[in-house]
């Protein structure tokens, strides 16, 4: 369940700690799959923090498919996007390995934008799913169907 101290999710200067549903009681498929986050984008040089409900469980799930089929493939997209604007992870493979991560986090949509590339190798695309994995257990869509 929720850890306050470490992340969920990290991969290279991006990092999830998950709170919980916003709405526990929620039945109804697009209220009940909001999460509580905290979404952290870090390097040498910088640091920007973002808290709220701007993920859905269905965006982490969509993004861990994602992310399985690039580690597969080498090439192609993983994109973690939501219908709110706070984050936006889109990773590009060349198809020989090499990963592009641009990551954009914003406390503010209306007056902030922070936008972060980081260059990866592919072999942190595995463990980067098996977090999204254990989030999808912690978290498991609720509903018959989901929005997002």
């Amino acid at each position: 369940m929720p850890n306050d101290v470490e992340p969920a999710f990290r991969l290279k200067g991006l990092s999830l700690w998950i709170r919980g549903y916003e709405f526990p009681d929620a039945t109804e498929p697009f209220d009940a799959n909001w999460l509580r986050v905290k979404a952290v984008l870090a390097t040498s040089n910088s640091h920007v923090a973002a808290e709220g409900c701007f993920l859905q469980n269905v965006d982490l799930q969509r993004f861990c498919t994602e992310l399985e089929k690039l580690y597969r493939d080498l090439r192609g997209t993983a994109r973690l996007a939501s219908l709110e604007p706070n984050i936006d992870v889109n990773l590009e493979g060349d198809g020989q390995g090499h990963i592009t991560m641009r990551a954009s986090l914003t406390p503010d949509p209306l007056t902030q934008t922070h936008l972060v590339t980081f260059a990866l190798d592919q072999t942190l695309l595995r463990g980067a799913a098996k977090q999204l994995r254990q989030i999808d257990q912690n978290f498991p869509i609720r509903g018959k169907s989901a929005g997002g």
